[in-house]
């Protein structure tokens, strides 16, 4: 049997007297009628007030189970929940900022943003501060080597010594204000094995070329040992360590 009818209705949502075929059960005359309504019979919720505002609004079941406090649009519910931070002044831009209490005993609050963190010359110097130190107590094998004929000489140096906050140095001995880079053959082109070397190595090479012309104008000697040479050759190694070693 057939449930549809004619049927004349007053639609539940926007009122109006509607003839057309409807189902029994049919209270609404379309269903984009049905869908703009608030159909009241299906509210499981309650009436509640923003924590904020105080505004009543409806609050639907789900809310009710899922938060301790309701607010009535998001930009108010942002206001309650930053209601505690602190306000501090960015160490680079000089931008009054929020910080949220529960992060202060992990960071150090100077900074607006990474990019004013990462543009202060006072960190930078701290992280090649804190690279020599892990450099320092996790040498490579080039450098075990390296240090290995340094110790066999018996002059004091310093391992992984920071030259003017920029870089950091292989060896150091202080007495005669020399530095020691133990070089590998790959990474810094050594010419003897690499004649044609490849972009990364000309780039590396051009690095190289201007720290020790850095460090040469600040007062130091600069000397580069292959690691050919530290591996095949350690007796030629010693001996112009030996050489370098002299006052001059």
């Amino acid at each position: 049997m057939n449930q549809y009818a004619i049927r004349t209705i007053t639609c539940a949502g926007c009122g109006k007297v509607t003839s057309k075929r409807l189902r029994p059960t049919q209270r609404y005359c379309s269903l984009a009628c049905y869908r703009r309504s608030s159909r009241p019979q299906r509210k499981n919720g309650q009436e509640g007030a923003c924590q904020l505002c105080g505004k009543p609004f409806y609050l639907p079941h789900n809310r009710l189970e899922q938060a301790n406090a309701y607010f009535c649009c998001v930009s108010h519910a942002n206001t309650w929940q930053g209601r505690n931070k602190t306000s501090h002044t960015c160490k680079i831009c000089g931008k009054v900022f929020m910080w949220s209490p529960s992060r202060h005993e992990h960071y150090n609050i100077l900074y607006c943003s990474l990019a004013c963190r990462d543009a202060d010359p006072d960190r930078k110097v701290q992280l090649r501060r804190m690279n020599a130190k892990q450099l320092a107590m996790h040498p490579n094998n080039l450098e075990l080597l390296g240090y290995g004929l340094l110790d066999g000489l018996g002059i004091p140096y310093e391992r992984q010594r920071l030259i003017g906050d920029k870089f950091c140095v292989d060896a150091f001995v202080p007495s005669l204000n020399l530095v020691i880079q133990f070089d590998g053959d790959y990474w810094h082109g050594n010419s003897q094995r690499f004649p044609e070397p490849s972009a990364r190595q000309r780039s590396r090479m051009r690095l190289d070329n201007s720290q020790d012309a850095y460090m040469t104008a600040c007062g130091y000697r600069v000397i580069r040992v292959w690691e050919h040479d530290i591996k095949k050759c350690p007796s030629h190694v010693t001996a112009l360590l030996q050489a370098a070693l002299v006052q001059p």
